[in-house]
């Protein structure tokens, strides 16, 4: 018969150890330690609903909220070490050309006079090649929304870049 923590249980236990639980993942700097440890509460709770009471639930809170803190502390070196990378490789939005007369930086100056929106229309459907559809699926907006917003942007960095 499976016998789940009770409600005062828990209580019991956030209020004892909640704070040393939080101590316990920040050494592992956490993208955010306070959702480590209540992710970990919330782990118990649906173990204990699904298999019954660990033998020891404060061990099983530790070992849960370091393995979860540890994975989110590889998840974030990773996703900076890709950050990283990416920043190297490409320290300029646009790849010279010197086939054309038009600077980089003065269309990237151009480009940052555009609202955000249509900027990122711009550059989707040029440097990405989506299609107008592709774009209004992306941002949730209507084809025709798009494509007008493109237009007017198109003019806006004619006008600016003459």
């Amino acid at each position: 018969m499976i016998v789940p923590l009770t409600a005062l249980e828990i209580a019991t236990l956030v209020d004892a150890h909640f704070a040393s639980l939080l101590l316990f993942v920040r050494q592992w700097e956490a993208v955010a330690p306070e959702d480590v440890v209540q992710d970990a509460f919330v782990q118990l709770l649906r173990h204990s609903r699904k298999k019954g009471k660990p033998d020891q639930p404060l061990a099983w809170l530790f070992r849960t909220a370091r393995n979860e803190a540890i994975t989110r502390f590889r998840k974030k070196q990773r996703r900076e070490k890709h950050e990283q990378q990416l920043c190297q490789e490409r320290k300029e939005w646009f790849e010279p050309n010197p086939a054309k007369n038009l600077q980089n930086e003065e269309l990237v100056k151009a480009l940052e006079e555009l609202p955000g929106d249509r900027r990122e229309i711009v550059i989707m459907r040029i440097w990405g090649e989506l299609s107008f559809e592709e774009i209004a699926d992306l941002t949730a907006t209507p084809k025709t929304t798009v494509f007008r917003k493109y237009q007017e942007s198109l003019d806006v960095l004619k006008t600016i870049l003459e």
